[in-house]
C-alpha cells in the first residue's frame, strides 16, 4: 500500500511540473506573439509619423512657393484648396485623409466644414499647449498635437503642426487628421479584453 501511495505523491508532483512547464510554455508564447503584434503596431505608428510629417512638409514648400511668387491671399486660398484635393488622392487610399489649418501674419485658411476661426484656437488648451511645444522644439520640426474635438458629430482628431515663421508662434501650419487612424491601428490589440494606453511625451494619456 505504501508503495502505490508513494506511485500516488510522484505521479502528482510530476503532473504538478509538467503543468507548470505548459503554462510557462504558453505563456512565453502569447508574451512573445503580443511583442510582435506591438511591433507591427509601432511599424504602421510610424508610418503613420511619416505620412503627416511629409505632408506638413509640403504644404511648408507650397506656402513658401507662394510667398515667393508675392502670391495674393486670394491666390494662396485657391492655391492650398488645390493642394488639399490633390493630396487626399495620394493619402486617402492609405487611410490618411486630412484637413488643412494655416494662420500666418494675419493670414488664415481653414478646410474644416465648421469654418473653424483663430479666436477659437487660442481659447483651446491643446492649441496652447501646441504652440509651446513649437516653441521648444528645433526650428523646422513637426510636432503633434494631443486629439481635440473638431466636429459637431463628436468625432476627434490631432494635429501635425510646424512654424510656418521659425521665431512666431503665431504663423502656424497644422495638416488635421481623424484619431480614427491611431484607434485602428491598436484595433488588433485590444481584441479579448485587452486595453492599450497612448501616452505623450509628458506621460499624459492621450
Amino acid at each position: 500500500m505504501a508503495y502505490f501511495l508513494v506511485l500516488s505523491v510522484c505521479f502528482v508532483l510530476l503532473s504538478f511540473f509538467i503543468a507548470l512547464g505548459v503554462r510557462g510554455v504558453l505563456t512565453n508564447q502569447i508574451g512573445a506573439s503580443r511583442i510582435e503584434l506591438l511591433c507591427q503596431i509601432s511599424e504602421r505608428a510610424n508610418t503613420v509619423k511619416t505620412s503627416a510629417t511629409t505632408l506638413a512638409g509640403l504644404y511648408q514648400y507650397e506656402l513658401n512657393t507662394l510667398k515667393a511668387q508675392n502670391a495674393t491671399p486670394e491666390q494662396v486660398q485657391k492655391s492650398l484648396s488645390e493642394q488639399i484635393e490633390k493630396y487626399n488622392g495620394v493619402f486617402i487610399p492609405i487611410g490618411m485623409e486630412h484637413q488643412l489649418v494655416v494662420m500666418a501674419n494675419g493670414f488664415f485658411f481653414s478646410s474644416l466644414d465648421n469654418e473653424i476661426q483663430p479666436e477659437y484656437l487660442e481659447k483651446q488648451l491643446w492649441f496652447r499647449h501646441l504652440k509651446r511645444d513649437l516653441l521648444d522644439a528645433a526650428p523646422g520640426t513637426v510636432t503633434f498635437s494631443s486629439t481635440f474635438q473638431t466636429a459637431e458629430d463628436g468625432s476627434y482628431q490631432f494635429a501635425a503642426a510646424q512654424l510656418i515663421d521659425a521665431h512666431n508662434t503665431s504663423d502656424v501650419l497644422m495638416v488635421l487628421i481623424d484619431e480614427k487612424v491611431i484607434e485602428d491601428l491598436y484595433a488588433p490589440a485590444i481584441s479579448n479584453g485587452s486595453e492599450i494606453y497612448v501616452y505623450d511625451k509628458n506621460g499624459y494619456i492621450v
